[in-house]
């Protein structure tokens, strides 16, 4: 079972094993697709998270974040 606690610190647990994500940026990709569970296009989850790079550059920025995350 999977357990979040929201407040500060994130802390999250896999059947009382705690998760450690590997940034903050990995934690608000998590949150936000916690919150909002429908379908996100990829352009709008870079534009979140890398408001200030070229969407080329998010794009590959949230592939990364999202290859590490699976692991």
């Amino acid at each position: 079972m999977l357990e979040i606690a929201f407040l500060s610190p994130l802390t999250m647990q896999l059947d009382g094993q705690a998760l450690k994500l590997p940034s903050r940026r990995t934690e608000a990709l998590v949150v936000y697709l916690l919150r909002n569970p429908q379908p996100q296009a990829r352009e709008v989850l870079g534009a979140l998270l890398w408001d200030d790079l070229p969407q080329n550059r998010a794009l590959g920025n949230l592939r990364v974040l999202l290859a590490n995350l699976r692991k």
